[in-house]
């Protein structure tokens, strides 16, 4: 049982699991983040989620990621006990659904139009209670605070026009 543990991926994953934190590795935060998400719906499809529920887990998935934060509620709403739900993301996804949850609650702050938004009403439009909870989650999940992650994507986004290739004066068909 992983319960209340941290295992390394590749522990779980084994090559796979190394292969893909190297992978998250050499990326920034944001980017990271979606190959782990990837990462996690393609382990999804191909599981075996029981017969006895289908659809349970990717239910559950869908209202985590509309902003479902309880796993209590969440649990009854699906029809199944809270402790059923945490075995199937944890055998299906290696981790908690509360996890999962914070997980897609930074990924509504990432995915947000942050033009002229403070910090405090981007975290509650987020679902976050205040703009801590936020930083918080910033820090432990992304190793950065929003500040840097949000300076460094804008620094990412900078694009300079190519220079136009000379052409005058080549016959034509000459690249």
């Amino acid at each position: 049982m992983l319960a209340d543990q941290i295992v390394p991926v590749d522990a779980l994953w084994g090559e796979a699991g190394r292969r893909l934190c190297a992978a998250i590795a050499a990326r920034q935060p944001e980017q990271a983040l979606a190959l782990l998400e990837d990462e996690l719906y393609r382990r999804l499809r191909a599981s075996d989620v029981p017969a006895s529920r289908p659809g349970v887990l990717a239910r559950a998935l869908g209202r985590l990621d509309a902003g479902a934060e309880r796993v209590l509620p969440l649990a009854r709403e699906l029809g199944v006990s809270d402790r059923h739900l945490r075995r199937l993301f944890m055998h299906e996804l290696g981790m908690s659904p509360k996890l999962y949850a914070r997980i897609a609650r930074l990924r509504r702050v990432l995915d947000h139009p942050r033009e002229r938004t403070s910090w405090s009403q981007l975290a509650l439009e987020s679902g976050y209670s205040d703009q801590s909870h936020m930083i918080y989650d910033f820090r432990a999940l992304l190793r950065v605070t929003p500040p840097a992650f949000f300076t460094r994507k804008r620094q990412a986004l900078v694009w300079t026009a190519p220079r136009a290739p000379l052409t005058s004066g080549l016959p034509a068909g000459v690249p």
